[in-house]
């Protein structure tokens, strides 16, 4: 429900006063810039989390071969399911230790920041032989990969709560929801490139991440907007 306060904006009138959520989106250089970040936390996460999934036919699938052992049979699909929950329980790990974090006190901006930085060197796991030669190895990597990149969408959607006013809330969250759209559909476009082009730049969407959590200002419905608040 709208406060007192919340109210009196949306009673103010006028398409290109605070009542409008064009100007809660980008009407002054702060909404805009709280906007931007807010996307470009949207559009990393999924990114980054197709990203990882790159791997997957690698690690989900189990390869057949013909009674000799040697012909591999590329006609018959068979899922190792085994895998597929090991690797999926990695974000039930993450929003789970995100959920303690945010019990603690921390800031949703901190937790995602850091779990971008975490997510960064595991992107590079296909690039070391020593690191992907065991087909179970990749795995447990993937499983660890997982962990700190579920947190990321999970305090990105929490922030969009609470960036813009209940009247434009929807507006605001919609907006980011697409976003994050053009994620998934920018990564999954990048699955035939080689790893060693694919990867470095989801490592630098990655990091741009850092500060876009780091420095995002404060939302409308964020009660306390003190340093200490933002801890």
């Amino acid at each position: 429900t709208m406060d007192g306060a919340e109210k009196g904006v949306a009673s103010a009138g006028g398409g290109a006063g605070e009542a409008s959520a064009w100007y809660n989106l980008a009407g002054n250089l702060v909404n805009l810039f709280r906007t931007v970040c807010l996307w470009s936390l949207a559009f990393v996460q999924t990114f980054n989390f197709y990203g990882l999934m790159l791997n997957a036919p690698v690690v989900f699938r189990v390869k057949q071969y013909a009674d000799d052992g040697m012909t591999e049979l590329t006609n018959r699909v068979v899922f190792d399911y085994a895998a597929i929950l090991i690797v999926n329980s990695g974000d039930l790990v993450g929003n789970f230790s995100a959920l303690l974090a945010l019990r603690m006190k921390t800031n949703p901006r901190r937790v995602a920041a850091a779990c971008a930085a975490i997510s960064v060197p595991m992107l590079f796991v296909p690039l070391v032989p020593a690191l992907n030669s065991h087909r179970w190895g990749l795995v447990f990597l993937m499983l660890i990969g997982r962990i700190p990149a579920a947190p990321i969408g999970s305090m990105s959607w929490i922030l969009n709560a609470v960036a813009y006013p209940t009247l434009f809330r929807a507006t605001g969250h919609g907006w980011a929801n697409a976003v994050a759209r053009f994620g998934a559909v920018t990564a999954s476009s990048m699955y035939s490139m080689p790893a060693a082009l694919s990867i470095p730049i989801h490592a630098l969407a990655l990091v741009a991440a850092i500060p876009a959590a780091l420095f995002m200002p404060a939302g409308a419905l964020e009660h306390d907007q003190s340093p200490k608040g933002r801890r």
